[in-house]
């Protein structure tokens, strides 16, 4: 994975969990307004839910959070259901490091094993694993073949793999370099480090190559609140901001949001939660 990344986070976490809502879900990904949910905590955890149902459903053992942050959804499922054992992966030292204060605070330090390092080459240390997730991690991936070919090695011959993430739209994917569309896809994939934004069809072919099926492609962008006043202040000062982002990573993050915004707003980009067995 790109060095940038490891840096793009062990500048920008503390300042995320510091300014960007939360409501102590320890969650460092966007809200999600579906079905059942009342509150903000409800929507910062709405992916989780989606996850737990499946680990329910299929009485998994072993769970992989793969870029997990600070923990928060490792800590969501351990708490909601305490049978399996969790582990997560993060490239960032601090990230890391707060992960250990935050489990220990809840008490979760044997229940939630988390480790440093790239998804693109797990420890050797992990066990076989049940379901692998990754929420807006995997955009972050310069190898998708390395993902897929990692995890798949590394799982259940049976088990699933749940990618919740922003991939192009196939138009979009195909837009003229020179587009306004284009060069806000790309402000975007700058702002936000991303190592590449994939067409879901390409992904499902990847993923086949390794074994997996695609069973489930749920679009989530229709329950994102995009335009709320904060966006909208934001959007502004975007304007002043964008001409320093080289000189900070958070600045970058604004920017990169923003321009995330835009995308949804114009359908190049979509927000999706899909989900995949190993059939072979």
């Amino acid at each position: 994975m790109n060095n940038e990344v490891e840096t793009y986070y062990d500048r920008n976490t503390s300042l995320f969990l510091k300014y960007d809502p939360h409501y102590e879900t320890y969650g460092i990904h966007r809200e999600v307004w579906g079905n059942g949910v009342a509150t903000p905590q409800d929507a910062f955890n709405f992916v989780n839910s989606l996850i737990l149902n499946i680990i329910k459903r299929h009485k998994l053992e072993s769970i992989l959070d793969l870029g997990c942050g600070v923990g928060g959804s490792l800590f969501y499922l351990a708490q909601a259901y305490s049978k399996p054992c969790y582990y997560g992966i993060t490239i960032s030292s601090a990230q890391l490091q707060i992960s250990r204060d935050i489990s220990k605070k809840l008490n979760l330090e044997n229940k939630c094993k988390i480790v440093k390092g790239d998804f693109q080459k797990l420890p050797k240390s992990l066990p076989v694993i049940d379901l692998a997730f990754s929420i807006e991690a995997f955009v972050h991936a310069t190898d998708s073949d390395a993902f897929f070919s990692e995890i798949s090695a590394n799982m259940n011959k049976t088990g699933f793999l749940i990618v919740c993430d922003d991939f192009i739209s196939e138009s979009a994917a195909n837009l003229p370099t020179n587009s306004s569309e284009k060069k806000l896809i790309e402000l975007f994939c700058k702002g936000w480090v991303l190592g590449s934004l994939t067409r879901v069809s390409k992904i499902q072919s990847i993923a086949s190559k390794y074994g997996y099926q695609l069973m489930e492609n749920i679009d989530l962008t229709p329950n994102l609140k995009l335009r709320r006043n904060r966006d909208i202040l934001i959007s502004f000062s975007v304007i002043f901001l964008k001409p320093f982002m080289h000189l900070s990573s958070y600045i970058k993050a604004i920017v990169g949001g923003d321009a995330l915004q835009k995308c949804l707003m114009k359908e190049l980009v979509s927000y999706r939660f899909l989900v995949f067995q190993k059939i072979k």
